[in-house]
C-alpha cells in the first residue's frame, strides 16, 4: 500500500535567561535578570510578541509583566534588566510560525506557554512539550504540593507515555532544540510533527487544549477519540518531507542545523510500536555529495549495502525527488504509465540489498538538487551540485594601431575549469576552436580546447571593433582598434613675398608615426615622395618616407597659392603668397589738374605745386596720415618749375613759359611762408633739371649752377652735356640724371660734387626710344629709397602702333647695374616723384584725376 507522508512543522520558542546577581541567594528578595532567546518554531516570524509574567511560589501571576518581540526571521529577542521578586516566570509566545508539514508559513497565529525556574535554569525553550505540561505542573504543585522540579519531571513522563515513548532520563523540555542532533531533541520533533499532522492552526490549538484539559488532574489521556487522532496523525506523516522542509528552511536563514533522527520515535504503521522498535531501521549509512556535475543530467549515488535489519524481515524504502535503484534496477512509482521523478519511489529492501538514489540534476548552474532515501525509520540525503560551467579566468589581448579592413587573430587560450561540456556563443567575429574556424555562432567547449578569436578591423580610422566569446554568462572580448593613421606632427613653412609666376618646392618632411601604409591626398600642386613625383590616388606612405610639395605662384600681387595635403585624418597646408603690390593707391591730390608739378621733401613730408595749370597753389602731403594740407601760395604763377630741398627748407625755380619772369623762392615750413632769393643767373629754358647734394642745390641744363643757401649765392659748375627732358635724383654726394628725350635719351649720368665732374654710367634699360612720329618716350619717375635708385618709364604709342607700356627698374649704385621690377599694370602717367626715408612716391595723373601712389621696395 502506498503511504502518503505529510510533514508537520514544529512550534517552539527558545529563550535564554541569564541573571545579573550579586550573590548565589534566591532572587525572591529582589534582583534583575536579562532574558535572551529566540523563537524556534519554524522559527517564529519577525514581529512575534514575547511576554514574560512573574509567578509566585504557587505559580500564581503577580501581575508584573514584561513584553518584547522577535527581531528578524531567526526568532531572536531580548528582555534586558527585568526586575523580579520571585523565582518563577511564565513565558508566552504569540505569532506566526513555519509549518514543517506543508513547508510554508502558518496561516494564523499560535500561542504557546512555558514555565521556568529562573533560579535553577539558565535557559528556557518554549515548545509543544512545555505547553502540554504547563497546567499539569500547576495542578501538581498546588493540589499535591510537589516541588517545581518534581512536578515538571512527572508531567513530562506522563506526556511521553501518551506517544508510546519511554525515556526516564529525558532532558527537561526547556532545554530541547529541534535544530540539534540527539534522541531527546528527536522526541520533541516527533511529538510536534504528530500533533501538527494535517491540522490547521485552529485545529492544532483545539487538539492541544483537549490534551491539556484531559491530563490536568490524573496525567492520563482518557479520551479515545483524542488518542485516535494522535495515532492517525502519526500514520499520515511523510517523514522525508518533514526533514527536507526543515533543512531547506534553516539553510535559507543561514542556520547551521542538524535535524535529529525523529523518524524512529513515530509509529508510522499504527501497530502500537515506535519505528525504532520495529527493527526496520538499518545500520547507519551516508551518501557522498557529488559536486561539479552536469546540468539536467541523470546521475546515481554511491552504492549502499543494507544491513542491521531484523533477520529475515524487510523494511520499506522510499525516495523523494528521485528514483530508488535496488540491485541495479530502478523502482519507481508510475502515474498513468509515466515515471514521476518528483514523487516517491518505493520498494521493500532486506539485508544485503545494494541500493542507490538516482536523480536529475538542476538545469541551473551551481545549483543543488537533493533526494532523500528513507529506509524504515532512518533517512539520509543524496545531494548533487551542478558545475558553475565557468572556465578559469582568461583574456584575449587587445590589439591597437592595426590596419584598416584587415583580419586579426587573438592570442590562443587553453580552456580549463570545465569538468563538463559547455555551450559557448560568439558575437562579432569568428571562433577558432583547436585551430579550426567555427562558422556557427554557438559551439560546445570542453576542458583543454584551444580557442582564439578572429575579427576584421574597421574601415575607419581610430575605430574599435569588438568580438566576444561568452560561456555561462562570462563574456570575454577581443578588441582591435585601427590606427588613427595620423603621422607625428609636422608643418610646412609658408613662403611670403614669393616671385610671381614661379615654381616653389616646400621643405622635405620625413614622416614618422605611421605603422601602416597610409593614403595621402594633395588637392593641388605636385606631390614628391622620396624625391619622385607621385600620384596621390595610388601611392601609400609610411614612416621614413620623405615628402615635399611643388606649387606655382600666381601672377598677381597679394595672392595665395595653397596646397592642402591630407594624411589619414591630418590636414596640412603649404602656402605661397606673392608680395604686397609695391604701388599702393593713396589720397587724391586736391590741387588743379596739371603736368610737371614741382616737388621737394622736408622731414619725410612731400610738398607739391605749380605746373602747367597756371596756378600758384602749393600742398603738403603727410604719408603717415595720408592727408593733404594746403600751404602758402607760391609768390608767382609760373610754368616749368623745378625743386629741391636743403636743411629743412624747400626751393623752387621757375619761369613763365620758358622765356621770362624767372623766379627762385625758398619755403620755410615752420613759418609756412615763401621768400624770394637771388634769381637763377643761367639761361632761361624749359627743360631744367635740379637736385641737392649736401648743403647745396644744383639747377641748369648745359649751363649748370650751384646754389649756396647760407650765402644766397649762385656759382657756375661743370656744364651738363645735354639739354632736354630728364629725371633726376641724388645721394649725399652725387646727383644723377636719366635723359628721356632727344638723341641722348636713355643715357644715364652722374655728377660728382667733390670733383665737379660728370660721368656717364650704364644706360637706363627701360622702354626703347623710337624717333619716328609713331612713338614718344617719357621717363615718368625717379627717386632713391635705401641703397637703391628706382626709375620708371612709359611709352605711348601713336598710330599705327597704338597702346601703352610701362617699365620699372632698380639701380644698384655699387655695381652700376640695373634690374627690372615687375609692376603689373601700374601706369607712370604723372607729374612728379619723390621719396622719404623708406618709401617712394609718385603723383600720377590719368585723365583728370591726380592721385598719390606709395612705392614699397620689394623684398629680395
Amino acid at each position: 500500500m502506498r503511504l502518503r507522508y505529510l510533514y508537520l512543522s514544529l512550534l517552539f520558542v527558545a529563550l535564554s535567561l541569564s541573571g545579573c546577581r550579586e550573590d548565589d541567594e534566591s532572587i525572591s528578595g529582589g534582583g534583575n535578570v536579562t532574558i535572551n532567546g529566540h523563537v524556534q518554531k519554524g522559527p517564529f516570524i519577525n514581529g512575534t510578541v514575547i511576554t514574560a509574567s512573574e509567578l509566585d511560589q504557587k505559580l500564581v501571576a503577580t501581575g508584573k509583566n514584561f513584553t518584547t518581540q522577535v527581531i528578524g526571521n531567526k526568532g531572536s529577542f531580548s528582555l534586558r534588566d527585568v526586575t523580579l521578586q520571585s523565582d518563577y516566570v511564565q513565558l508566552i509566545a504569540e505569532g506566526f510560525y513555519f509549518d514543517e508539514v506543508r513547508g510554508e508559513k502558518s496561516a494564523a497565529q499560535l500561542t504557546l506557554f512555558a514555565l521556568a525556574d529562573v533560579l535553577e535554569e539558565s535557559s528556557v525553550n518554549v515548545n509543544l512539550l512545555s505547553h502540554l505540561e504547563k497546567e499539569r505542573v500547576i495542578y501538581l504543585m498546588q493540589e499535591e504540593e510537589l516541588s517545581f522540579a518534581t512536578a515538571k519531571q512527572q508531567a513530562q513522563q506522563e506526556i511521553l507515555a501518551i506517544f508510546g515513548i519511554e525515556k526516564a532520563d529525558m532532558t527537561t523540555s526547556e532545554l530541547l532544540d529541534i535544530s540539534q542532533d540527539g534522541d531527546d531533541n528527536a522526541i520533541l520533533l516527533a511529538i510536534s510533527a504528530i500533533l501538527q499532522g494535517s491540522h490547521t492552526v485552529a485545529e492544532l490549538s483545539e487538539l492541544l487544549a483537549d490534551i491539556v484539559t484531559d491530563i490536568r488532574e490524573d496525567g492520563v489521556l482518557n479520551s479515545e477519540s483524542t488518542s485516535e487522532k494522535i495515532r492517525t496523525n502519526a500514520m499520515s506523516l511523510t517523514l522525508a518531507d518533514i526533514r527536507q522542509h526543515l533543512e531547506v528552511r534553516y539553510e535559507e536563514m543561514g542556520v547551521n542545523a542538524v535535524i535529529p533522527n525523529f523518524e524512529q520515535y513515530v509509529d508510522s504503521d499504527g501497530d502500537g510500536f515506535l519505528n525504532k522498535d520495529e527493527d526496520d531501521t538499518p545500520d547507519d549509512f551516508a551518501f557522498e555529495r557529488q559536486v561539479d556535475v552536469a546540468i539536467s543530467d541523470t546521475i546515481a549515488s554511491n552504492i549502499i549495502t543494507i544491513s542491521g535489519l531484523k533477520e529475515g524481515s524487510t523494511a520499506r524504502a522510499s525516495v523523494v525527488n528521485g528514483w530508488l535503484i535496488i540491485n541495479g534496477s530502478v523502482a519507481s512509482t508510475s502515474v498513468n504509465g509515466a515515471d514521476q521523478r518528483d514523487t516517491l519511489s518505493i520498494a521493500e529492501v532486506k539485508n544485503g540489498d545494494q541500493v542507490q538514489v538516482q536523480l536529475v540534476t538542476s538545469s541551473l548552474f551551481a545549483d543543488t538538487t537533493t533526494a532523500s532515501l528513507t529506509v524504515g525509520s532512518f533517512t539520509q540525503r543524496f545531494q548533487a551540485v551542478t558545475d558553475d560551467y565557468v572556465p578559469d579566468d582568461f583574456t584575449f589581448t587587445t590589439q591597437e594601431d592595426v590596419a584598416t579592413g584587415k583580419l586579426y587573430t587573438s592570442n590562443i587560450v587553453t580552456l580549463t575549469g570545465l569538468p563538463n561540456p559547455t555551450w559557448a556563443h560568439i558575437e562579432g567575429g569568428i571562433l577558432l576552436k583547436n585551430n579550426e574556424e567555427i562558422e556557427a555562432d554557438s559551439v560546445v567547449m570542453v576542458n583543454g580546447d584551444q580557442v582564439a578569436m578572429r575579427v576584421q578591423s574597421s574601415s575607419e580610422y581610430a575605430t574599435t571593433t569588438i568580438s566576444s566569446f561568452t560561456i555561462t554568462g562570462v563574456k570575454v572580448s577581443f578588441a582591435v582598434t585601427t590606427d588613427d593613421y595620423t603621422p607625428n606632427k609636422f608643418q610646412f613653412t609658408s613662403i611670403d613675398n614669393a616671385v610671381m609666376d614661379s615654381l616653389y618646392t616646400s621643405e622635405t618632411i620625413t614622416l614618422s608615426g605611421l605603422p601602416h601604409p597610409t593614403p595621402i591626398h594633395l588637392d593641388s600642386g605636385i606631390l614628391l615622395v622620396n624625391g619622385q613625383q607621385a600620384n596621390y590616388e595610388t601611392v601609400r606612405v609610411m614612416t621614413g618616407d620623405q615628402i615635399a610639395i611643388q606649387l606655382s605662384t600666381k601672377s598677381d600681387y597679394e595672392t595665395e597659392s595653397i596646397a592642402l595635403l591630407r594624411i589619414g585624418a591630418v590636414e596640412k597646408i603649404f602656402c605661397i603668397k606673392t608680395p604686397v603690390d609695391i604701388w599702393q593707391k593713396k589720397s587724391e591730390y586736391p590741387g588743379k589738374v596739371s603736368y610737371d608739378q614741382a616737388s621737394f621733401v622736408i622731414n619725410d613730408k612731400i610738398y607739391v605745386g605749380l605746373g602747367e595749370s597756371l596756378s600758384n597753389e602749393f600742398y603738403e602731403y603727410d604719408p603717415t596720415s595720408d592727408q593733404w594740407t594746403k600751404i602758402a601760395d607760391f609768390p608767382s604763377v609760373v610754368q616749368r618749375p623745378t625743386g629741391f630741398s636743403i636743411n629743412g627748407k624747400g626751393y623752387i625755380y621757375a619761369n613763365d613759359d620758358c622765356v621770362e619772369d624767372a623766379i627762385f623762392a625758398e619755403y620755410d615750413p615752420v613759418s609756412n611762408s615763401w621768400t624770394e632769393k637771388s634769381n637763377f643767373p643761367g639761361t632761361i629754358d624749359c627743360n631744367y633739371i635740379s637736385f641737392s647734394i649736401g648743403n647745396h642745390g644744383y639747377v641748369g641744363q648745359e649751363s649748370f649752377w650751384r646754389y649756396d643757401p647760407s650765402k644766397d649765392e649762385w656759382t657756375q659748375v661743370a656744364a651738363f652735356p645735354y639739354n632736354g627732358r630728364a629725371v633726376t635724383f641724388s645721394t649725399d654726394s652725387e646727383g644723377y640724371v636719366v635723359l628721356s628725350s632727344g638723341s641722348k635719351a636713355k643715357e644715364f649720368w652722374k655728377y660728382d660734387a667733390t670733383s665737379n665732374a660728370w660721368e656717364r654710367l650704364s644706360d637706363y634699360p627701360g622702354l626703347p626710344v623710337d624717333y619716328n612720329v609713331s612713338t614718344t618716350h617719357v621717363v615718368g619717375a625717379g627717386f632713391v629709397v635705401g641703397e637703391y635708385a628706382y626709375v620708371g618709364s612709359k611709352s605711348t604709342g601713336l598710330f599705327p602702333n597704338k597702346g601703352e607700356n610701362n617699365s620699372f627698374w632698380k639701380y644698384d649704385f655699387k655695381d652700376d647695374a640695373w634690374e627690372e621690377i615687375n609692376i603689373g599694370s601700374f601706369n607712370f602717367s604723372g607729374t612728379s616723384s619723390n621719396s622719404n626715408s623708406n618709401r617712394g612716391y609718385h603723383l600720377r595723373q590719368i585723365n583728370y584725376e591726380i592721385r598719390m601712389y606709395e612705392f614699397t621696395p620689394p623684398q629680395d
